[in-house]
């Protein structure tokens, strides 16, 4: 059918790793896949088909217990990754591609390989019809996959969604250290992007059931986050830095009512950003880069200066209260990071005009 992934040859299965049970798992794994696509395309899918679908992925074992729901959440991936992967066309010239050969403590894997990203096979423009339904039906699995009677609604589907984002981290960092270990060609990290994207865009529409902003969901978020942060996934590093501050993410954490718990969430996040600079900036002339900045890496500091930019017009406090820890983990080079850290003051407090006549300065008006 259109836009049903058909069964890669054996060659191609997760991590670059051919064996049977991989390729029996993505035979066992496709047709209900092709089923759920052929329903998103003829526009047919409504709740209570989501839920009826879901109802007959129990009952056919494919979700009924932990290591059937992995295996198939993540070879599910899979195969629309490499779908969405094949229809791109010509990569635009110029692209940013983020490397770790630069980072501190040694670079790449196997044969001189790196976790570098961005470029896929093709690099181009990509059709995502084939991820936007993969999502939906991740979504539904969080709806209705957990039948645990002796459990409240809103607790089965938190679980269910810690479970199916821990699948799409493990699908997201397999694939990026297959290309590091030089098993795939390259690492396009877009489709990855996309499914972490939808999955906070739908959690993020009204739901009796479960509060998308609750902290124990948007602490499940920032975990998934931490787990595939740039230091250990520098391929993935700018579809992360983009999730991290998303409108649906970063205001709903540091809006939070329990603003210590939830602030430390987005305080790992920022800290994992700095380290991760500093692992590429820290690098010595005689480690090879000579000091100078590559268009990737240009571009992934422009866009920390953005996001910090808005949280210093946005949220001063929470660069207030972690100051410290900040200006310790950005690097040494970045004196203007490191400033406008340092000039995030109270909304409370009223700065003096520097044209006032007659300031007195030591006064502080």
């Amino acid at each position: 059918p259109d836009g049903a992934p058909a069964a890669p040859p054996a060659a191609v299965t997760h991590a670059g790793v051919t064996t049977a049970e991989n390729v029996e798992i993505r035979e066992k794994v496709t047709p209900p896949l092709q089923q759920w696509l052929r329903l998103g395309n003829e526009g047919s899918l409504s709740e209570k088909l989501n839920e009826q679908f879901v109802g007959l992925l129990l009952k056919e074992g494919h979700i009924s217990s932990d290591a059937a729901l992995s295996a198939f959440l993540v070879t599910s991936g899979e195969l629309v990754v490499e779908a969405c992967l094949k229809t791109s066309g010509p990569p635009p010239q110029g692209s940013p591609h983020l490397t770790s050969q630069n980072a501190k403590g040694g670079g790449g894997g196997k044969d001189g390989k790196d976790g570098g990203g961005g470029g896929g096979p093709g690099g181009g423009p990509l059709n995502y019809q084939v991820i936007d339904a993969y999502t939906r039906l991740l979504s539904a699995i969080v709806r209705y996959g957990f039948v645990d009677p002796t459990l409240s609604a809103a607790t089965k589907r938190l679980q269910m969604l810690t479970r199916v984002l821990g699948a799409a981290v493990r699908l997201t960092a397999a694939e990026h250290e297959a290309y590091r270990n030089g098993f795939a060609a390259g690492f396009d990290q877009r489709p990855y992007f996309r499914i972490f994207h939808n999955l906070l865009v739908d959690l993020n529409a009204p739901d009796p059931v479960l509060d998308a902003r609750s902290l124990l969901v948007l602490n499940a978020f920032a975990s998934a986050l931490h787990q595939l942060r740039p230091a250990a996934a520098p391929g993935f590093a700018f579809a992360w830095l983009e999730l991290v501050s998303n409108r649906h993410f970063m205001p709903a954490v540091l809006n939070h009512g329990e603003r210590e718990k939830a602030w430390n969430l987005f305080h790992v996040l920022m800290v994992d950003l700095f380290s991760m600079l500093d692992g590429y900036l820290g690098a010595s002339p005689a480690a090879g880069n000579g000091g100078e900045l590559s268009d990737a890496l240009r571009t992934l500091y422009k866009g920390t200066m953005r996001t910090l930019l808005v949280l210093l017009h946005d949220y001063p406090a929470f660069l207030i209260d972690y100051h410290l820890s900040f200006c310790d983990a950005i690097p040494a080079q970045c004196i203007q990071m490191r400033n406008l850290i340092l000039s995030a003051f109270p909304r409370s407090m009223r700065l003096p005009d520097p044209l006032t006549p007659n300031l007195k300065v030591s006064g502080g008006s």
